[in-house]
């Protein structure tokens, strides 16, 4: 920057210079005020670094914004003038914020602002559509698929169909509080007469409050899930059986009686017959304990408008399965759970486009 560009070579030399570093700088004036005694020129000036100026690293991309103005300069010179200062005065600013700014900032990018998590009880109200999976220390296999409604006054309860061990049951949850902190983490409690328990968890918002990560946290218990916003606070959820109409990939996983472990993985179907009502069709590969057999199935289904629903299928392995779900998203997304004792299966299915 200490080199000095005399008389016209040196305005030949300076622009070559430009043009060589610069190949495709360019200056766009947008807007030319000539008033007596003074000129105003707005130019917006960008280029890209691609060839040696200054000793910078090249590559990055530049764009600058001027206002320039002169005072007393002849008419045929003004615009000599102009152009050539704003050069100046941009590949100064180009120099500055070069040799300034941070190394993991040199390309053409910008250091990404963070704004604070900000909830309140508000942010996590609704009624959300659920599942969790885990196990009770010393029983077995725990799940749980249902609904759960936090109200902006901090109280809520919850609708669920539980698997407990080898026992499959609903169970309400009433008289329940939360409290969403001001990070978007908060834990609550309700009861669970079916348990004879006071249920406790933690949680975090996400998405905005469209969904909830959730954290079982009894003496015990390893649990953990995430519920999906189904209704907005003071609203009831509305759904129906067309609500889940369409094709859907799915997987499950779990155990069966005799099966320690199993998944299934594939298609479920979702029309409607005479009388509006619920019709399933399907094809999946189950996996029984690292065996594998493909197999097809036919069954029915109902869905409540509280977004909730009951299913069973028979299919070409000889068995008759029932079920239970939760529609999340419009019907886009599926919770599964096996309703059938001794059956630990739970799920995720969605709707394919």
């Amino acid at each position: 920057m200490a080199t000095r560009f005399k008389g016209i070579a040196g305005v030949k030399d300076f622009y070559q210079v430009i043009t060589a570093s610069f190949p495709d700088f360019q200056i766009t004036v947008a807007g030319e005020y000539d008033m007596p005694g003074c000129s105003i020129r707005e130019v917006l000036i960008n280029g890209t670094h691609l060839g040696e100026y200054g000793g910078v690293p090249m590559g990055r991309k530049f764009s600058a914004g001027l206002y320039l103005r002169k005072r007393r300069i002849k008419m045929k010179s003004r615009m000599k003038w102009f152009l050539s200062t704003a050069i100046v005065i941009a590949l100064c600013a180009f120099l500055t914020s070069t040799l300034t700014q941070p190394e993991a900032y040199a390309q053409d990018s910008v250091a990404p602002i963070r704004r604070a998590p900000h909830c309140t009880n508000g942010t996590a109200s609704g009624t959300y559509g659920y599942r969790m999976a885990g196990q009770i220390v010393g029983v077995g296999p725990f799940l749980v698929n249902g609904i759960f409604t936090h109200n902006p006054d901090g109280t809520m309860d919850a609708d669920v169909q539980l698997v407990v061990g080898n026992q499959t049951f609903p169970a309400p949850g009433t008289g329940g509080a939360f409290k969403t902190n001001d990070d978007c983490t908060g834990s609550g409690k309700f009861r669970v007469a079916a348990l004879n328990l006071d249920v406790t968890y933690n949680f975090v918002v996400t998405d905005g409050g469209e969904q909830i990560e959730l954290l079982n946290t009894n003496a015990g218990v390893v649990l953990h899930g995430a519920g999906r916003r189904i209704s907005k606070p003071g609203r009831a959820p509305r759904c129906n059986i067309a609500t889940v109409l369409g094709a859907y990939g799915g997987r499950l996983d779990g155990s069966i009686p005799g099966v320690p472990a199993i998944a299934i993985g594939g298609t479920i179907t979702h029309s409607i017959g005479s009388g509006y009502s619920g019709l399933i069709t399907g094809a999946d590969t189950i996996s029984l304990a690292g065996q594998f057999a493909p197999r097809t199935y036919t069954g029915t289904y109902t869905l409540g408008s509280n977004c909730r629903g009951t299913g069973f299928y028979t299919d070409s392995l000889g068995n008759r399965v029932n079920y239970v779900f939760t529609a999340v998203d419009g019907g886009e997304t599926i919770y599964f759970q096996g309703a059938d004792p001794g059956v630990a299966v739970s799920g995720v299915g969605r709707r394919i486009r």
